[in-house]
């Protein structure tokens, strides 16, 4: 049974450096490609891997077309990561609507 430890996020404006110690790429059998990742802790018996999503972050202007064909544009202002029952990912990203 695959255990979920919540990881206190460093502070917002602090990318990680390039080349630093546990940069590495990982390798996830549903992806076609390798993702760089920073190992963040290891032991015998388990590892902590974080990876950065460059493409989604605070400001990301989202446009979201709705069922009538109606596009609502925004700005991500935060987003979140739950486990489905499935056990799969699903990313959950919050935006404020631009008035139209």
């Amino acid at each position: 049974m695959a255990t979920l430890r919540l990881i206190k996020p460093r502070e917002p404006g602090k990318p990680r450096a390039s080349g630093r110690p546990g940069e590495t790429r990982i390798r996830l059998e549903s992806l076609p490609t390798p993702v760089r990742a920073v190992v963040r802790d290891r032991s015998e018996s388990g590892i902590t891997i974080e990876a950065e999503l460059p493409w989604l972050s605070i400001g990301t202007v989202v446009r979201v077309g709705d069922g009538d064909g109606v596009e609502h544009a925004g700005r991500v202002h935060s987003f979140d990561v739950e486990v489905t029952s499935t056990g799969s990912a699903r990313l959950l990203i919050f935006a404020t609507l631009t008035a139209r």
